[in-house]
């Protein structure tokens, strides 16, 4: 049976100086796409890009104001992995190291834009990079600091349920919940805390290199599949633009089409 690796996605309007009407088209052009089971694509590939030690793209992920951020995995022969960070710019179609003496393995944002990472030792770091809770293989933060992540299945923290009641870290006091990988059934590769509840999703199939895109639709309670590009890592910033990560590390990044097509539903 067809597994969904689950996304939240993250949803925000991009902060820039558009005109108010501007704004508020594009308010409205979201809004329908909430409403409307929309599966019409357009992928824009960056190029390929050229590293001295050729590695690929392990995740992606896109910031409240529309930045890329994604983390490329370094393999060493006689060490441990290297994690680095590296920012996109769409217009110079350029990638920069985001800080070449600094590793992490993801990075997220809360609602506020405010910058997490999880470190090489599976520990979340805030944007001061101080150590919030450790025994993570991939975290959420809320609004509010609580931190939802998927438990790495290494660490002795206890596993919890959505209805768990929140573990508090007892350096930091920060609070979390760390879920098993395969909760409620599903096997989640990534937990998103969507601003309306919004989900995104890689279904998953066995002996396959990356995996096609689903997404959820609220009116209908289903999921659909979207067509056109397949990946290993997803990020949403908003209902038409979405960030995803290829079996090659090559990212996408999608725009909507005027044409839409028959939803196909799981």
């Amino acid at each position: 049976m067809e597994k969904l690796l689950l996304t939240v996605s993250l949803l925000a309007l991009t902060a820039n100086a558009a005109p108010v009407s501007s704004l508020m088209n594009n308010q409205r052009a979201q809004v329908k796409w909430r409403q409307e089971a929309t599966n019409k694509f357009n992928w824009n590939k960056t190029q390929e890009i050229k590293w001295e030690v050729v590695n690929a793209f392990i995740d992606v992920q896109t910031s409240p104001d529309g930045d890329v951020y994604a983390i490329q995995k370094l393999e060493q022969e006689l060490n441990d992995p290297k994690y680095f960070v590296y920012l996109y710019s769409p217009i110079s179609n350029t990638w920069q190291i985001y800080d070449k003496d600094f590793q992490a393995k993801a990075v997220r944002f809360d609602l506020f834009g405010r910058m997490y990472f999880l470190d090489t030792k599976n520990c979340v770091l805030n944007e001061n990079r101080q150590r919030q809770a450790c025994g993570f293989k991939d975290f959420e933060v809320y609004a509010d600091g609580k931190i939802i992540a998927i438990h790495d299945g290494v660490s002795n923290i206890p596993v919890d349920t959505l209805s768990s009641l929140y573990q508090e870290d007892p350096y930091s006091n920060a609070q979390f919940k760390a879920l098993n990988s395969k909760y409620i059934g599903l096997t989640l590769l990534r937990n998103h805390a969507g601003v309306d509840g919004a989900l995104w999703g890689l279904l998953y199939e066995p002996n396959v290199t990356q995996y096609q895109i689903a997404k959820w639709q609220t009116i209908t309670q289903k999921w659909y599949k979207i067509e056109g590009q397949k990946g290993v890592a997803l990020s949403a910033h908003n209902e038409i633009s979405v960030a995803v990560v290829d079996d090659r590390g090559l990212l996408s990044l999608s725009s909507q089409n005027q044409l839409q097509q028959q939803a196909v539903y799981i």
